[in-house]
């Protein structure tokens, strides 16, 4: 999922974007929780980027009991508060690149 994707040219956060991104991150964590709970962990040589994939793939093939829905919305709201913190420092980065960006147009102009 594409972070930058997150805010729109106004600053303002881009509301489709956010919910699929942080579906995509409750999803991730909560196969990361069941495979572990089944014992299950990625061989060291899974690259980085496929682990998530990989806990798919065994989330799916191993048929691994759900975690309980109060587990799930725990997960949900901490992956709430880390993506909105996300958000918010990099709505202050995107305002700090808009006026650079601005002082930049005025001096060519």
């Amino acid at each position: 999922m594409p972070y930058h994707d997150l805010l729109n040219a106004d600053g303002s956060v881009n509301a489709a974007e956010y919910d699929k991104i942080l579906e995509n991150r409750v999803t991730h964590e909560v196969n990361l929780r069941r495979c572990n709970e089944a014992r299950i962990h990625a061989p060291h040589h899974v690259p980085l980027g496929c682990v998530a994939v990989f806990y798919a793939m065994m989330v799916d093939q191993m048929r691994l009991p759900e975690l309980p829905a109060a587990e799930i919305d725990r997960i949900r709201r901490q992956q709430t508060v880390a993506l909105n913190d996300w958000v918010g420092a990099m709505s202050v980065a995107a305002a700090k690149q808009r006026r650079a960006m601005l002082r930049v147009e005025r001096k060519a102009s």
